[in-house]
């Protein structure tokens, strides 16, 4: 080997070493971030890299159980997840949208078929009058919140209201 090329091999080993003294002995969180820039993964689409993973998405997650959900335009976190119950609370989220629609069909406000007679529309009528239109509208509790008191009492969550 020439004296030449020594020499370089010399001092890249010696940038490298000094590198990876300052990245990893001298600052922690910096030497995570190298660490995390090193995790990082990528496809080739075309002509460009993609990256495909995110290494500081579960940064924020604090001590504890967690489920998420991922789909298209919708991520769902829950934390404090009993180990013993994370299979039904799993089921139960996957099937929150299921239960959205049930609920909502078995809570849909019908018309009547039968048309009022005269009386009965005057009946109504003197009643609206007297009561306020406050009762010609039709109120419903919201679904999302009934599926997700679903959920809670299939994952035993639930509190009693006395």
């Amino acid at each position: 080997m020439k004296t030449k090329d020594r020499d370089y091999f010399k001092e890249e080993c010696e940038r490298l070493q000094a590198e990876i003294r300052y990245r990893w002995q001298t600052d922690h969180p910096l030497a995570l971030a190298a660490r995390r820039e090193n995790q990082k993964l990528y496809r080739k689409d075309g002509k460009r890299f993609v990256r495909v993973n995110d290494p500081y998405a579960l940064d924020g997650l604090g001590d504890g159980f967690w489920l998420i959900k991922i789909e298209d335009g919708c991520t769902s976190i829950r934390q404090e997840i009993v180990p013993d119950k994370v299979a039904i609370h799993a089921a139960a989220i996957s099937m929150q949208d299921d239960l959205i629609t049930i609920i909502a069909e078995a809570c849909e406000a019908r018309p009547v078929k039968l048309v009022l007679s005269d009386e009965e529309k005057k009946d109504w009528e003197w009643f609206i009058a007297k009561h306020g239109k406050s009762f010609s509208v039709l109120n419903y509790p919201s679904f999302q919140k009934t599926a997700e008191e679903i959920i809670k009492v299939l994952t035993g969550k639930a509190t009693d209201k006395q």
